[in-house]
């Protein structure tokens, strides 16, 4: 082959290769405008839930569930899935994790919404922020072991929590509670052989029969019904629930897990700025020093995130 051959042959490739990396450039962008579109969904979900302040939070929950059912069947109804996700109601081991991992979800959604409806914001922002860290504690049960850093961070972690506890008198229950229900139902998740989509539709179709069942026994009266303002926003509950996890869904399918994680914090930073400038949440120096020393312990975790990201892709 002469020389202007293999010139000809290279820039051809090189031809060839361009619609290739435009069109891997298009997804990726794609997938940061869908994980964008999932963290400002649920970083507006406080001001949107605080619309129902007056109903309580077991029943704001129970529409968040009842109202999925129909949103998932028709999303997976358009991706062709729906046949086949229904058949996993019909494996009773994959069933039986998949209610462990309800147990979690829900009482996360319940959590949300208590500490929404009793101006704890800031405090479901702090549990937010510990999350990575907790879930880093969950993987001890898989018998994952500290790197030195993630160690420093979780000692952090638990010196805010202490300082927190000794300077307000209150031991923060509520940000542990929800960053921990949260990381171990992202570990149950990770192991249970069944897309994001369907595993959530059977957690939701879980959660509305016994939310049911709670409704038709407890005699509680429901607002659901009792004015256009609570019906509206009740009904939409279940889609402004679904349309985040829809978008992350998405997006993880094109962009990398470390950039997801690393825009993550968007989510508790936005709580922190709702909770302290718009619900007027006080924020006095002993929450600072804990936020602080938290915001130092994610630091040199987020730090290790990128080397150990590359690592694996190598």
């Amino acid at each position: 082959m002469s020389c202007s051959d293999t010139s000809g042959a290279s820039t051809s490739a090189v031809r060839g290769a361009q619609p290739a990396d435009e069109a891997a450039a298009r997804e990726y962008r794609r997938g940061l405008g869908f994980a964008a579109a999932a963290y400002a969904i649920w970083s507006a979900n406080p001001l949107y839930f605080a619309l129902l302040k007056g109903v309580p939070a077991l029943e704001v929950t129970a529409h968040r569930a009842w109202w999925s059912v129909p949103a998932l069947l028709g999303l997976l109804a358009l991706r062709g899935d729906l046949w086949r996700s229904l058949a996993t109601l019909a494996n009773v081991r994959l069933l039986g994790w998949l209610l462990l991992s309800t147990l979690f979800i829900g009482a996360n959604w319940w959590l949300f919404i208590h500490g929404l409806q009793t101006g704890r914001t800031l405090e479901m922002s702090l549990g937010y922020y510990i999350y990575p860290l907790l879930s880093v504690l969950a993987g001890l049960l898989l018998g994952e072991r500290f790197t030195p850093r993630q160690a420093l961070s979780i000692g952090l972690m638990a010196l805010a929590v202490a300082w927190l506890t000794w300077a307000s008198g209150a031991f923060p229950w509520l940000a542990l509670a929800l960053g921990g229900s949260f990381s171990i139902y992202g570990l149950l998740r990770r192991h249970i052989a069944v897309g994001a989509l369907e595993g959530l539709l059977v957690e939701a179709t879980l959660l509305s029969a016994a939310f049911a069942a709670w409704a038709a026994t407890s005699g509680a009266a429901l607002h659901f019904g009792a004015d256009a303002w609570n019906t509206t926003f009740l009904l939409l509950a279940g889609p402004v629930t679904l349309a985040p996890l829809a978008f992350y869904a998405a997006a993880a399918r094109r962009i990398r897990f470390s950039t997801l994680g690393l825009m993550f914090y968007v989510i508790p930073t936005s709580f922190f700025i709702t909770g302290w400038l718009v619900f007027g949440e006080p924020f006095d120096v002993n929450r600072l020093i804990a936020f602080v020393i938290i915001w130092t312990a994610l630091a040199l975790y987020a730090s290790e995130t990128p080397k150990r990201g590359t690592a694996s892709a190598a």
